[in-house]
């Protein structure tokens, strides 16, 4: 198992070395797709970062415990049928508890900060893409009932001027609906400036969520996946010694390599 992630780790790292991006590569605008994909990479992100912590307490737990159990059965394991010895001293450990005491030893030596503290970095930056991404639409929605509302105003605008048209050719026009007029037409252009500053607000949000996704990619990944190989590489190793505690004195010994594995993307 260790040396398939060992091997899946490898190639993630290389194929994103080798991953050139730019900013063409980076969403022209967020939609509801983009912000829920980045809501379930947060997701999976934090169950990979849990269960990662899992995985190694527990082993720590489970090998600590079976250590303590066996230690205080050692007595019976090594008089069962056999002479009892005068002291637990002069006993003889079994070999399954200095396999499992081994086994525990090489578990303390596996550190997982670096790949929890890479983990714990990248959550981060996907949380501040999902809030940015959050408020990215909240901006479009905004800015799409304005441009609702100036559609109506000028709608109600050109309206109000095409009757204005009909009374001045039939000379009813007065002051105070020129002065209508005039109120109507502010009102649209204030309206018009607001949606101008509410799209340009709108554009900058846009362009910073594709750039905090290219960097979460660019900057963050790459230590994920790093952290990740040394990790599995560590496991592997020490799993390997351990293996070759259970083979029998003078047993020919066989490495197998890591297997390569073929990602397309």
């Amino acid at each position: 198992m260790w040396k398939t992630m060992l091997a899946c780790h490898q190639q993630q790292c290389r194929l994103i070395e080798d991953l050139k991006l730019d900013t063409s590569c980076a969403p022209a605008k967020t939609t509801d797709f983009h912000l829920k994909n980045t809501l379930q990479l947060e997701c999976e992100f934090e169950n990979w970062q849990r269960n990662l912590e899992n995985l190694v307490a527990t082993q720590k737990y489970y090998l600590n415990s079976m250590c303590k159990w066996l230690l205080l059965h050692i007595i019976e394991i090594e008089s069962d049928g056999k002479r009892m010895p005068d002291s637990p001293e002069k006993m003889s450990s079994p070999p399954v508890y200095e396999f499992a005491k081994a086994w525990f030893e090489a578990l303390k030596h596996i550190n997982s900060d670096a790949s929890l503290h890479a983990m714990k970095q990248f959550s981060n930056l996907i949380h501040e893409l999902k809030l940015h991404q959050t408020e990215e639409l909240k901006q479009k929605k905004k800015l799409d009932q304005l441009k609702k509302q100036l559609e109506k105003k000028e709608h109600a605008l050109k309206v109000h001027m095409m009757k204005q048209e009909e009374k001045q050719s039939e000379g009813v026009l007065n002051i105070t609906e020129n002065s209508l007029t005039k109120a109507i037409e502010a009102s649209v252009k204030l309206l018009k400036e607001r949606v101008e500053s509410e799209k340009d607000k709108y554009e900058k949000m846009c362009m910073k969520s594709g750039n905090m996704t290219l960097i979460s990619l660019q900057k963050g990944l790459p230590p994920v996946l790093n952290a990740m190989k040394d990790f599995a590489n560590n496991y592997c190793q020490h799993y390997t010694k351990l293996f070759f505690l259970t083979m029998p004195e003078g047993a020919p010994i066989q490495r197998e390599p890591i297997p390569v594995l073929q990602i397309t993307l």
